[in-house]
């Protein structure tokens, strides 16, 4: 058994890669109704970034710096409002059930 974690393989469907391909990040932070989603993600992918060490290429590693830089842009109380608001979004989603 190895101590690596490795994440399944979750290929993107063809019917949806030219729609997602013309999607990119700058799109996601630049919309009011998604941006706090998108500060989360980034801050998800970085937080747990260490987990797949084993695993990483060159493109990943460079990847998550490109995260880290733009993620850092954000002030600390501009992600603390984010995750306030997903939060709240949340309790918001269980209320209504």
């Amino acid at each position: 058994m190895t101590d690596s974690f490795i994440p399944p393989r979750l290929p993107m469907p063809n019917r949806i890669r030219d729609l997602a391909e013309e999607i990119t990040l700058a799109d996601l932070l630049n919309s009011p109704s998604t941006v706090c989603d998108a500060i989360s993600l980034m801050s998800n992918i970085l937080n747990h970034a260490w987990v797949y060490s084993d695993i990483k290429t060159p493109d990943d590693i460079s990847l998550e710096r490109d995260l880290f830089t733009i993620s850092q842009a954000y002030s600390i109380e501009t992600r603390r409002l984010a995750f306030d608001h997903l939060r709240q979004r949340r309790q918001l989603t269980k209320n209504r059930q």
